[in-house]
């Protein structure tokens, strides 16, 4: 004789294995809704870090442009009083007339000296400007 399977019906365990298989149902349950809970307040705190912290980049990313901001307009306001410097001195430059056989010196002054002259007279190698041309040692040796 072989038995090849068999069946058990209408199993009633003990009261008190039910109620520890409760018991042990609720615990699991418990377990798993205070896991869930604290998975959904560690996301929340995670979630609220990560958007202070994208308000922190986007206010130094305002306050950086601002400063860039304020950069170039200080840079164009300077940039147009050069201009109007420049024009003005290019004003005075063309209403300004040399005398009859005057250069300008260095410094921008009429100087009856020009670097072509065979002889340079002492009063005309003191002049307002150091000497430039041609260089130090050559107008020394000139003197």
């Amino acid at each position: 004789m072989k038995v090849l399977r068999y069946e058990i019906k209408n199993i009633t365990p003990p009261a008190d294995v039910l109620a520890a298989m409760e018991k042990q149902m609720r615990a699991e349950r418990e377990k798993r809704a205070v896991v869930l809970t604290s998975e959904g307040q560690r996301d929340a705190a995670i979630n609220s870090a990560e958007g202070e912290k994208q308000q922190v980049i986007k206010a130094s990313e305002a306050r950086r442009q601002q400063q860039i901001n304020e950069a170039e307009g200080e840079a164009s306001a300077i940039l147009a009083v050069a201009a109007a410097t420049a024009e003005g001195i290019r004003q005075v430059a063309a209403a300004m007339e040399m005398p009859g056989g005057m250069t300008p010196c260095a410094c921008g002054w009429p100087s009856s000296t020009s670097p072509s002259s065979a002889r340079w007279s002492r009063a005309a190698r003191i002049s307002c400007c150091p000497p430039t041309w041609p260089t130090w040692d050559r107008w020394w040796r000139w003197r």
